[in-house]
């Protein structure tokens, strides 16, 4: 699930953007190995606290984000 809103959309923006001040889900996720077993998997041995947040909140409900045009007066 993080995979597929990582990869860039169709308009060539990120279906998903983590911000510099989510120091704790960035760190987490360089640092994540799969699973040997299970590669849709990530190994039990690793901090996932961030990462389950992640994808809990990707899974609750599904969200559309849309760039509208700012006008200056």
């Amino acid at each position: 699930m993080i995979h597929q809103r990582l990869k860039l959309r169709k308009d060539g923006f990120g279906g998903l953007v983590i911000t510099h001040n989510c120091r704790n889900l960035i760190r987490t996720l360089l640092a994540l190995v799969y699973d040997r077993m299970n590669v849709e998997d990530i190994d039990a041995g690793c901090e996932q606290h961030a990462t389950d947040a992640l994808r809990y909140s990707l899974s609750r409900r599904k969200t559309e984000w849309y760039v509208l045009p700012v006008y200056s007066i």
